[in-house]
């Protein structure tokens, strides 16, 4: 007798069919997608700007320190003191920006 059989396989899908109907209906009368996409976009354009400055540095990680890697970690550890380059700053920075005014909506 076998656990799965094709009945059981469609009622499954078809509960699975309902759930994300449902879902797409929650997420359109709560209109879910224009207030996310600003935080998405901001993300994205943050992560953009992190990869640039990482890539553009003398050697990646390290001249200027990620803050991420284990020698700016170990060196927190030390001197109980971050110590975050600019240029990092500056690409959050950006993406907060981009957040701010999708949400603001400035420029229509």
């Amino acid at each position: 007798m076998p656990y799965i059989s094709g009945d059981s396989i469609q009622v499954l899908s078809h509960q699975m069919q309902s759930r994300w109907n449902e879902t797409l209906e929650w997420a359109t009368s709560h209109q879910l997608g224009s207030r996310l996409s600003p935080l998405l976009c901001g993300l994205l354009v943050a992560g953009f700007a992190y990869g640039i400055v990482y890539l553009d540095s003398a050697v990646p990680g390290v001249n200027p320190p990620s803050p991420f890697s284990p020698r700016s970690k170990k060196r927190f550890r030390e001197e109980k003191a971050a110590s975050l380059h600019l240029g990092y700053l500056c690409a959050l920075f950006c993406g907060f920006l981009v957040t701010v005014f999708m949400y603001c909506d400035l420029f229509s």
